[in-house]
């Protein structure tokens, strides 16, 4: 089932980790921070990703991979809130 997107702007209140060849582009936009570990992420602010704009991504054309793959499986009620995100499954423990 493929989804279709409500422009709800609920994905973008989650801090989605880069991947490597991100995170040169996102630095540029001084829009990194960085977990305990040292990771890279999109910075938040208010909880929020600093790139929704109103219900909309502001970078959409450009956006991280993770969110491209947003939702990774959608839930039995048809919500757009998955109950993982695809980078998270590919790093459980």
């Amino acid at each position: 089932m493929r989804h279709k997107c409500a422009r709800c702007g609920a994905c973008c209140y989650q801090s989605p980790v880069l991947k490597k060849k991100e995170i040169k582009r996102f630095k540029a936009l001084d829009a990194l921070d960085y977990d305990f570990m040292g990771r890279p992420f999109i910075k938040l602010v208010n909880g929020r990703c600093i790139f929704l704009k109103g219900r909309e991504c502001s970078i959409y054309d450009i956006r991280p991979e993770v969110c491209r793959q947003y939702p990774s499986e959608l839930r039995e009620d048809g919500s757009c809130q998955p109950t993982m995100l695809a980078h998270e499954k590919q790093n459980v423990y």
